[in-house]
């Protein structure tokens, strides 16, 4: 028989009174494990192997820099200050996120190869360097991808409803918090590799993203007007249909009692030792990343799909010379034909997009539940 919720309950409980009731051994535990790791029973090792990682990514990036110098100077000028379609505005994001992640992810791979080089046989300072890098590659993918979804440095080309002094605001303040909430979970990663007795990485870790859940709840409210106008999106709140102005209005409500119950329930299963302990609250902006890629690519798709038929159709509907000549009538009943197949092909694609928005949604739903350990298709089996 599977234990009931509230056996788990009862067991997780009893696990976090003696996983607290270490909390006064933790900073010891840290320090015992940090001189196992030194060649010579000394924490000099430490210092060295930060500054190697911090060296690392320094020399990472101005190796990189020569790239970006020149991808910048051969694209920039082709992309033009105010774009004049959809696409534009998608490609031009797209583009510009596969290379700052591409930036990053270079970076960190010369990174690695100085650590690894510079530290040696030394694991815990190859660790220790490869932590600094990895953490660093981690915060510049965040970067990329909060830089290109709110755009704070080019508003012609942002795709959603906010203003500029907001979308810089946010942008900082969620570079901040990310740096913070990657900064404890790399040290919690990086404690643990190093052999930290697990009682105390299990308190730094829940802990940890404790801290990272709040400061997150925190900016939900904070911004939570300027985040309600971009979901609601363009024109007035009150034409919009009634779900999207419920979403809009209560998103920080929704995100907070996820966040925390999220929160708990990783919590619950690291006590438990049970699988899928961590990502739980990180899972929709994940999910939800994955889902913007994606449908962009759908609408460029579609746009250039639907590109090639709309001056087919305006060419249909420009008057010729024959045109003048001939009768009003027959020339007006020529320009309504062509003008409801404009609307017919206008009318569907916007069904098209409407059904790649609820299939990117749905897929969505269903990583979102696969990272829970919910299977939908193994219950409608059963079913």
């Amino acid at each position: 028989n599977q234990p009931g919720i509230t056996d788990i309950l009862n067991r997780a409980l009893f696990r976090l009174k003696l996983t607290v009731g270490n909390a006064g051994k933790a900073i010891g535990n840290m320090k015992a494990t940090l001189a196992e790791a030194s060649p010579d029973s000394k924490i000099n090792w430490l210092f060295y192997a930060l500054l190697a990682g911090l060296a690392a990514v320094v020399l990472g990036r101005l190796s990189a820099k020569p790239v970006a110098n020149w991808v910048r100077d051969v694209f920039a000028p082709r992309i033009p200050e105010v774009p004049t379609s959809r696409q534009q505005k998608i490609g031009y994001l797209l583009f510009r996120g596969t290379t700052f992640s591409l930036f990053a992810v270079f970076v960190a791979a010369v990174g690695s190869i100085i650590v690894v080089i510079y530290a040696g046989d030394h694991m815990p300072s190859r660790i220790t360097g490869l932590a600094v890098v990895w953490t660093y590659m981690a915060y510049r993918l965040m970067r990329a991808i909060y830089i290109n979804l709110l755009v704070p440095s080019v508003p012609n080309y942002r795709m959603i409803n906010m203003d500029d002094q907001e979308a810089w605001r946010l942008y900082q303040t969620l570079l901040v918090a990310t740096a913070i909430s990657l900064s404890i979970i790399g040290v919690c990663v990086w404690m643990d590799h190093l052999g930290l007795d697990v009682s105390t990485h299990k308190l730094m870790l829940m802990f940890g993203s404790l801290i990272s859940a709040l400061l997150f709840c925190c900016i939900a409210v904070v911004h939570r007007a300027p985040v309600a106008q971009a979901i609601a999106g363009f024109g007035s709140l009150e034409e919009k249909p009634f779900w999207l102005r419920a979403l809009a209005r209560s998103w920080h409500v929704i995100l907070i009692i996820y966040v925390l119950g999220a929160w708990a329930v990783s919590a619950v299963r690291l006590l438990l030792d049970q699988p899928a302990s961590s990502g739980l609250v990180g899972a929709p902006l994940a999910v939800l990343i994955a889902a913007l890629v994606v449908y962009g690519i759908a609408l460029v798709a579609i746009d250039k799909l639907f590109a090639t038929r709309e001056p087919k159709l305006q060419l249909a509907a420009a008057p010729t010379e024959a045109d003048e000549d001939a009768a009003p009538d027959s020339r007006d009943e020529f320009e309504v034909a062509a003008d409801g197949e404009a609307g017919s092909v206008s009318v569907f694609k916007g069904l098209i997009e409407h059904a790649a928005a609820l299939g990117v949604g749905f897929l969505g739903l269903a990583a979102i539940a696969q990272i829970w350990g919910i299977n939908f298709g193994r219950h409608i089996a059963r079913k």
